[in-house]
């Protein structure tokens, strides 16, 4: 993985999954407590820079299109007292139709493209799930 979408799909998808499976209990959330080892292995020190500036990006996205909400961050990338909020829970629980006859909610998606230690295991399902989550939540804002 190297493409900055690709990377916003595995950080987001790891976050909401991670916020979804504390909720309603608030998290102090950084980069390196997300399961995401797996992913990070093998990459240099430039690349996992990358990836923290886009999770930092991404957790900003997430609050500012109504997903997540957190009290504070600080400019070493950490986010305190981060949440679900309705809309962010609603959306992951939803059935999107672009699923078909799997009638699985976006939760369920998100949680078999990761595997039980947070190693993406379907890249393609991720993507899936990611695509229908912003798709969804674009056509209720």
């Amino acid at each position: 993985m190297s493409q900055r979408v690709d990377i916003f799909d595995a950080i987001c998808g790891a976050l909401l999954l991670h916020l979804y499976e504390s909720f309603p209990v608030r998290l102090n959330v950084e980069f390196t407590g997300l399961p995401l080892n797996d992913e990070l292995e093998n990459l240099s020190t430039a690349e996992i820079e990358q990836w923290m500036e886009i999770f930092f990006e991404t957790v900003l996205w997430l609050e500012q299109e109504g997903f997540i909400r957190f009290q504070a961050g600080t400019g070493d990338r950490d986010f305190f007292g981060v949440q679900l909020i309705m809309s962010g829970l609603a959306i992951l629980r939803a059935i999107p139709e672009s699923v078909g006859s799997t009638k699985q909610s976006l939760i369920e998606k998100l949680k078999s493209a990761f595997s039980e230690g947070g190693k993406i295991v379907s890249s393609e399902g991720l993507k899936v799930a990611v695509g229908s989550l912003i798709s969804m939540s674009s056509s209720i804002g």
